[in-house]
């Protein structure tokens, strides 16, 4: 039988629903610029719509989909970041989106896989959603190094193929 978010506790599903903004933001503060956060969030925010409206999209991701289209969602979903360094921020990101990983791995088994294909594609739009280190468009690369880094953590920690 399918996993369902009614394998998971409360929390624990509010976790799982929280990690495709949790994902997005470990690419954001690997080399965070402020006209850049409002590209990488519209990225996350057409990931989200897409799966929301794919009518192919089944299993614990249609339901992550559904929950998005509450309001409510993405303010719970935002997670609280320590201000004092960028790099403290990351990591703690980096551990919780490790720690919610296990628990999707050990409650949904297999039917983790789509789910954790799908949060690493979600890390990629960010990271390809503004070009980094151009002036007024000039020059820069899609993803910088910083940003390959955190796509290769988040590859290790979801277990995905880069």
């Amino acid at each position: 039988m399918a996993a369902t978010k009614n394998d998971f506790s409360a929390e624990n599903w509010q976790g799982i629903v929280a990690l495709p903004v949790e994902v997005s933001m470990v690419i954001s503060l690997a080399s965070p610029a402020m006209g850049d956060m409002f590209k990488e969030s519209m990225a996350l925010a057409n990931k989200l719509t897409d799966i929301a409206k794919d009518p192919n999209v089944t299993g614990l991701l249609a339901e992550i989909g559904a929950a998005y289209q509450e309001k409510e969602t993405l303010k719970k979903s935002q997670p609280y970041l320590d201000k004092s360094s960028v790099e403290a921020a990351k990591a703690k990101l980096l551990e919780t989106v490790r720690a919610k990983v296990a628990i999707l791995d050990e409650t949904a088994g297999a039917d983790a896989r789509p789910v954790k294909e799908w949060l690493y594609r979600v890390a990629v739009a960010t990271a390809e959603a503004a070009k980094e280190g151009d002036f007024l468009g000039i020059g820069g690369v899609r993803v910088n190094d910083a940003e390959k880094v955190a796509l290769a953590e988040l590859a290790a920690i979801l277990q995905v193929a880069e």
